[in-house]
């Protein structure tokens, strides 16, 4: 017939062909007949007679599911459909074909991973699988997409598997006095290891991908708006239902060194093997993977057995360094500071000479590459055959913050290494980063870019 339909009547024909009718729950008592078991749904084929819900094949469970998300959604539920032409009619030819701001939201995350699965985009989006579809389907109409693109993956990126925070920095203005309030400024932002990561990567002109949880919470929103905003791919991260988004508390001195941090990341040990082999594909077919040991241990484990590709590994605090200790061999660059060097190598560190001494017992433990923080002002980069000790440029003086150094530098060490750079090229580059990063109290520094990287880097020849 040719006639038009809106979405949701052409997804009701398709449930039709399947099943025929459907009764809530009956009450026999009520209702005088006892056919059908008590609280038991009753479906129906095209001849009448009743179907059995377990021997339902896997296209009739999946459009049950869908209509009852549906039904759910337009009675009692947020209503997500309204603002979405799932029950209107197609525009014709010449109508406006204008898309939503939820479908410019879509079109964004399918451009950035044209192979990207509905149920991934409801996540996402934080609506049904049926939701999506019905956007999915409008852009088409509209002429945005042609359909779901079997589009290669890029065939250089960047697996990050870490975590992601809000991050709240209190930095006091003069020598803090214990047990009482000091003067200062608080800061927040997106951040954690995983976000810092990518972030950087991003501006330095890597592909990636983010791999990560967060919560479904408002803070959990600000985070994809943050990372849409900043072009952060979090296709391969999920949000996680009932459970906050971490948060990272720093109080910082008025010299810039960090007094105590406080994190809330039990989200965290949602990262599991089991999680992460939904996402192996992206894993093992990266260039290389980034992660931190804030990750479960098990994680770690599970990263380092499935990939033959290069891993860097941010240490992350005294607390977590141990994590990363049983896969040393595994490791190709690690970036740490004194404190967490200490707990890794069992040496303490101090200076250049301890620093050296640290980081050849790693080398010798089976990491390829060791980028060490002697202190806010010197570092050292150590392979088999060469080390390089730097100190940043500026006064001995000049405030300097620890608290996204480090993940800046692991960020250039990857682009270094992809733009094949010598040794002393990546010692140089890493250091120029985390100097640009330790100027600002935030984790991730706006002006970071691979331009200002190597105007940095020239003042460290």
């Amino acid at each position: 017939m040719n006639a038009k339909v809106s979405p949701y009547l052409a997804f009701l024909t398709q449930m039709h062909e399947k099943i025929s009718a459907m009764e809530p729950p009956v009450v026999n008592n009520i209702q005088g007949w006892d056919r059908i078991p008590e609280g038991q749904n009753i479906y129906l084929d095209a001849d009448g007679n009743p179907m059995a819900e377990s021997d339902f094949d896997a296209e009739t469970q999946q459009l049950l599911a869908d209509y009852q998300l549906i039904q759910y959604d337009i009675t009692t539920g947020k209503n997500y459909l309204k603002d979405t032409d799932f029950m209107d009619l197609p525009r014709g030819k010449g109508e406006e074909m204008a898309a939503t701001d939820r479908e410019q939201q879509i079109l964004a995350w399918i451009k950035q991973n044209p192979l990207i699965s509905q149920n991934e985009l409801a996540e996402l989006c934080g609506i049904t699988r049926s939701g999506v579809a019905a956007h999915i389907s409008n852009l088409m109409k509209k002429g945005y997409i042609q359909g779901k693109g079997y589009i290669v993956t890029p065939p250089s990126y960047v697996a990050v598997v870490g975590a992601i925070n809000i991050d709240h920095y209190g930095v006091a203005m003069q020598d803090v006095v214990g047990e009482s309030s000091n003067m200062g400024r608080i800061v927040s932002s997106v951040g954690g290891i995983g976000y810092n990561i990518a972030y950087n990567l991003n501006r330095l002109g890597v592909p990636n991908y983010l791999i990560s949880v967060y919560g479904d919470d408002e803070n959990g929103e600000r985070v994809k708006q943050d990372a849409y905003a900043n072009g952060i791919d979090i296709t391969h991260a999920k949000q996680i239902s009932h459970m906050p988004t971490s948060t990272f508390l720093s109080v910082v001195s008025a010299q810039g060194r960090q007094i105590v941090g406080l994190d809330d990341m039990q989200i965290s040990a949602e990262i599991t093997p089991e999680f992460l082999a939904q996402r192996e594909q992206t894993i093992v077919n990266a260039e290389m993977v980034a992660i931190d040991s804030s990750l479960p241990s098990d994680a770690i484990a599970w990263v380092c057995e499935k990939t033959s590709r290069p891993i860097f590994v941010r240490v992350v605090s005294v607390n977590k360094a141990a994590r990363i200790t049983p896969v040393l061999d595994r490791i190709d660059t690690m970036v740490l500071n004194s404190a967490e060097a200490k707990f890794v190598s069992g040496i303490e560190v101090h200076d250049e000479a301890s620093a050296r001494d640290c980081a050849e017992h790693l080398l010798r433990s089976g990491v390829r590459n060791v980028f060490l923080f002697v202190d806010d002002s010197d570092m050292l980069y150590c392979c088999e055959h060469e080390s390089f000790f730097w100190s940043l440029p500026g006064r001995a003086e000049e405030r300097r913050y620890t608290n996204g150094g480090a993940s800046a530098a692991l960020s250039a060490l990857v682009w270094a290494r992809r733009e094949h750079k010598t040794q002393r090229e990546c010692a140089r580059y890493a250091s120029a980063a985390a100097a640009m990063n330790m100027s600002q109290v935030q984790s991730i520094c706006a002006d970071f870019s691979e331009e200002a990287v190597r105007r940095k880097a020239d003042l460290l020849q």
